[in-house]
């Protein structure tokens, strides 16, 4: 497996074929800066049943609002193919998703 960077996105791709859908995490704040090394096991393991991969890498901070609008704007504009989207986040990243404008 093969973790690329795109900005602030870590991507993982399915092997052996297009993905079923994709997962969009953000991870706690203790362990947001590097979710492709904080995570792996659980990202990995979902990419291996299909699912493509979008981990945000941030700095977490107080203005959690602008964080979550940042966030949603970023996985907005790297969406692709019309796949069906589940947003999955642990601890702050949760929270961030909560808040997201959509």
């Amino acid at each position: 497996m093969s973790w690329r960077q795109r900005g602030s996105l870590w991507c993982l791709e399915p092997e052996g074929g297009s993905p079923l859908g994709l997962v969009q995490f953000i991870g706690g704040s203790y362990l947001a800066a590097t979710p492709q090394l904080s995570y792996r096991r659980l990202l990995e393991a979902l990419s291996r049943r299909g699912l493509a991969i979008q981990a945000w890498s941030y700095v977490p901070g107080f203005d959690h609002q602008a964080q979550a609008n940042e966030a949603w704007k970023l996985f907005r504009s790297a969406r692709a193919d019309n796949l069906p989207a589940l947003r999955l986040g642990h601890s702050l990243g949760c929270k961030l998703h909560l808040l997201a404008p959509d």
